[in-house]
């Protein structure tokens, strides 16, 4: 296989998966989840998470409204969350507007900002257009754990419960009260 079928190959799997995931995610908001006996993980799509990444984000601008920034700032969050808003719609951003999302000074931002790439979760790279600007995105590491806490929180939202010992602690006292049940029939 040449270079350019495999690359016309793989094109045609992403088209194909992002098809896929827009009928889940089409699915997800038309299908309400009941309670299940036991919950290992939560499954889903990048634009779905999206969605739990911007309410994140609107609730916290609601606080901040109400409450002002001092009291409650997490700059390296806000800028995880707005990285990962940006990923779910596949661009990467300038280094200026992460800063501008950390809601805190310039040099506070910056300072987050280097935290965040030493911890591996964000990449900077200047674009190729203009030497001068940088590009920010999230790392695969980075995607992959903002999708877990995302995913976490989703799951927790529309089950009611946010841990695997808690459902199978669920699961415990609905076999204990089945059990009970068929010994007094």
């Amino acid at each position: 296989m040449t270079e350019q079928a495999g690359s016309q190959h793989a094109l045609r799997l992403r088209k194909a998966a992002h098809e896929m995931l827009a009928v889940a995610d089409e699915i997800d908001r038309s299908y309400k989840v009941e309670k299940p006996e036991l919950v290992v993980t939560e499954m889903a799509s990048l634009s779905a998470l999206s969605v739990v990444a911007a309410k994140w984000a609107f609730e916290r601008g609601l606080r901040e409204e109400i409450f002002g920034s001092a009291i409650f700032g997490e700059p390296a969050w806000d800028m995880l969350l707005y990285l990962f808003m940006k990923a779910g719609e596949r661009k990467r951003v300038l280094k200026t507007a992460v800063t501008s999302a950390s809601g805190s000074s310039h040099s506070t931002a910056l300072r987050y900002l280097s935290m965040l790439e030493v911890e591996g979760v964000v990449q900077i790279e200047k674009a190729q257009s203009d030497k001068r600007a940088q590009l920010v995105s999230l790392t695969p590491m980075g995607l992959l754990k903002m999708s877990a806490c995302l995913a976490r929180a989703m799951q927790k939202e529309r089950l009611g419960v946010d841990t695997l010992s808690q459902a199978t602690t669920q699961l415990g006292k609905h076999y204990a009260s089945s059990s009970s049940e068929r010994a007094f029939r």
